[in-house]
């Protein structure tokens, strides 16, 4: 037999087979050489990063239980000193909701690689969530300073100067960022923020260049759909609206909008068609049911809109439109008493709306508290703005029954000036809501004091 060709990993044997000749094991002297070659080259890694791709290969499977698993193997053999160990601990704490533990052990995996940014990015990102935002600000400046170039730094530098009331220092970020990486959900921040800082023209021109990267995502469109009903722009609206809906069935944020359109041009079938597949989708919406309430109302259905306005105003308490749309049902209804409930109700939620105050004047007229209605009704016109036609005409006629002949022509010329100007009598309206939409109106029957 011939001499032993190299050398082979332990527990392999290294020798020709018998009866060979010396020029024969060539295959298996390669073979071996592969073996002691790759037996050198594990032996090169250190111990604790020889597991990080089993580890990886966990994690991005969601394998969360394996993950811990050889999380708490790696401890042991590094003697608790796996800085990848320790990051994808904290990811696992994140994703369990324990956001101080997942902090504490990314401040470890720093301390182990004190210049990785991906460590500092995710300590701002605990802090964050932890509602810290100044010191996850300062965590973004640091690991900004080792990466310049990582787009979503700047993103969460944005989402903190937003969250700190820094509204252009946000939208400086967040520019930046798109500068780097034009990211879907930073066009998304981005335009929120627009939206907060009520700037809807530039809240839709973003929304709009975001289509042009994401023509078919369904939030996307959804967003700036909204913000063309926001803007008056009902037609682009419904257009982007019916889009997000043809995308995404599911979308109940669209579908909910294109019916409250559909319910103030009047189509109130198909706003009820529409109200009936959202209604699978989130059954508890306040929404949902305030817009069911004043459908049924348009078709005069008053038990059913009763029950729906009710259900909503269990779900949202606290939502004036609701009060408002009770208040204004039970009126058509002449149930005086508790439209009075409701309207003081919506009164005290919101100050500020002149209509409210003048159907709660309707309602104390009829309950016999002349004295109360008299103040509602100027209290309606301190917050009318540059018009409230019916304020005047209902005004008018409260006037007329307390005999006040003069200061009841007075109102009724208020009242024709002020059509004159606006082109047409204003009409008393039911609030309609969809789901982040402000100050929809579907057309409802005119409420005015009795003769």
């Amino acid at each position: 037999m011939s001499g032993e060709q190299g050398s082979a990993p332990a527990g392999a044997s290294s020798a020709a087979p018998a009866g060979a000749s010396s020029a024969a094991p060539t295959v298996v002297d390669s073979a071996a050489n592969k073996k002691a070659a790759a037996a050198r080259k594990q032996a090169e890694v250190p111990i604790f990063q020889k597991r990080n791709w089993m580890l990886y290969y966990y994690y991005v499977r969601q394998k969360f239980d394996q993950c811990r698993d050889l999380i708490k193997v790696m401890k042991e053999e590094t003697n608790g000193i796996s800085e990848y160990g320790m990051y994808v601990e904290g990811l696992l704490y994140r994703v369990d909701g324990k956001i101080l533990q997942s902090l504490e052990s990314f401040r470890k995996a720093s301390q182990l690689d004190p210049k990785s940014a991906d460590t500092k990015k995710q300590i701002g990102v605990s802090l964050f969530l932890l509602g810290r935002h100044q010191q996850a600000l300062a965590a973004y400046e640091v690991a900004e300073q080792l990466d310049k170039l990582d787009w979503e730094i700047k993103h969460n530098k944005g989402m903190c100067y937003a969250h700190m009331q820094e509204p252009h220092k946000a939208r400086e970020e967040f520019l930046n960022a798109i500068r780097y990486n034009q990211a879907l959900v930073t066009f998304k921040q981005l335009g929120t923020l627009y939206e907060d800082q009520k700037e809807d023209q530039a809240a839709i021109d973003i929304y709009e260049q975001g289509l042009r990267l994401y023509p078919g995502n369904s939030d996307l469109l959804t967003k700036v759909g909204l913000a063309y009903l926001r803007a008056g722009s009902i037609t682009n609206a419904f257009e982007k609206l019916g889009t997000a809906v043809m995308f995404s069935a599911k979308n109940s944020q669209a579908m909910m909008a294109v019916g409250s359109i559909m319910q103030q041009h009047g189509d109130v079938d198909p706003a009820l068609d529409k109200y009936s597949h959202v209604a699978m989708m989130v059954p508890e919406s306040p929404y949902l049911w305030n817009n069911l309430g004043m459908c049924y109302f348009s078709k005069e259905q008053w038990a059913t809109s009763i029950a729906c306005l009710k259900r909503a105003n269990y779900l949202a308490p606290l939502e004036w439109k609701i009060n408002y749309n009770l208040g204004l049902v039970h009126l058509a209804m002449q149930q005086d008493t508790s439209a009075f409930h409701f309207l003081k109700s919506s009164v005290h939620l919101n100050p500020r709306c002149a209509k409210s105050y003048m159907l709660l004047a309707i309602a104390l007229t009829r309950l016999n508290e002349d004295n109360h209605a008299e103040k509602c009704y100027e209290k309606s016109f301190r917050f009318a703005g540059d018009g409230f036609p019916m304020g005047h005409l209902n005004f008018a006629t409260f006037l007329a029954r307390q005999n006040k002949d003069k200061e009841a022509t007075k109102q009724m010329q208020l009242f024709f000036e002020t059509c004159e100007r606006l082109g047409e009598a204003s009409q008393v309206g039911a609030e309609t809501l969809a789901a982040g939409a402000t100050a929809t109106v579907a057309p409802a029957a005119r409420v005015s004091a009795p003769t």
